[in-house]
């Protein structure tokens, strides 16, 4: 009885410490397609998961959907969600999972379960269960209180990272001005090389990746399947999300270059694609 009960204290104080921690997060990004579903927003599980983020106070998006602008310029700022499928046959149990920029776990709900026949109906009673733990952490964004904002896209996909001052009022300052500057002049180089609207078309030298769209925002295929996006930031460099890594692309001429992180790896993975 004893172990129970501080078993019990111990997940509580886990979950107060994580719901502290989420408050300094101002966005969460949701994959379009999970693992355990066999099609892109299967169900409307990924919709349904979005949504139930916004109802409890969190600015979501799906990964497919446009995104802010200080989304794409704070990545640190955002955390990665999932949803975990641990059940069985005759059992539904869905885990809601958030992740940092370092893939680091930072939240994890009680399991959900339904035991709903229909797929639909027992993946939603299932999710919706699995959110009343996040409900309950009565989350609420604390932005930052200190003027200067550290910019990087993680520690294992971004070696040089940029400290940009916050602005407090509409009137630029000189070091608000220079950087504004550097990333209009990252954004004409890369449009040098590319009209604006031209369609283009990147495809992997040895996977089965495609990457499709124009300068500002390409789609990630793996085969036929859409599993993420790429879209640019103000460095001129391309923010990469998909169900499957995340990384910071980088065209060089008719090459697009995707450097990613793989669990297990210490080191970044480069992909190389080439414009078709």
């Amino acid at each position: 009885m004893i172990r129970k009960l501080l078993f019990i204290f111990f997940l509580a104080n886990t979950f107060i410490s994580l719901g502290q921690n989420l408050n300094s997060y101002k966005y969460v990004l949701v994959p379009s397609y999970f693992d355990f579903l066999k099609a892109e927003d299967q169900y409307q599980v990924n919709a349904l998961t979005k949504f139930l983020f916004n109802k409890y106070g969190f600015d979501a998006y799906l990964t497919n959907d446009e995104l802010p602008a200080d989304l794409k310029l704070r990545a640190c700022d955002v955390l990665k969600a999932d949803v975990e499928s641990t059940g069985s046959f005759l059992t539904t149990k869905l885990t809601v999972v958030l992740r940092d920029c370092q893939d680091e776990v930072v939240f994890f709900s009680e399991k959900g379960r339904s035991k709903e026949k229909s797929f639909k109906k027992s993946y939603h009673q299932a999710l919706r269960q699995a959110f009343l733990s996040l409900k309950e952490l009565n989350y609420t964004y604390i932005p930052a209180t200190t003027e200067d904002i550290q910019v990087t896209q993680s520690d294992e996909i971004e070696t040089n990272s940029t400290t940009t001052q916050q602005l407090s009022d509409s009137t630029p300052n000189s070091k608000s001005k220079k950087i504004i500057a550097q990333s209009e002049q990252a954004e004409k180089v890369v449009a040098d090389q590319i009209k604006d609207n031209e369609e283009l078309f990147f495809k992997s030298d040895n996977s089965s990746y495609s990457l499709r769209g124009s300068i500002n925002l390409f789609n990630l295929y793996d085969g036929d399947n859409q599993i993420g996006t790429a879209q640019i930031s103000s460095d001129g460099k391309y923010l990469v999300q998909s169900s499957q890594f995340y990384g910071i692309g980088n065209i060089e001429e008719n090459i697009f270059v995707i450097e990613r992180t793989i669990k297990g790896v210490n080191e970044l993975v480069k992909m190389v694609f080439t414009r078709q």
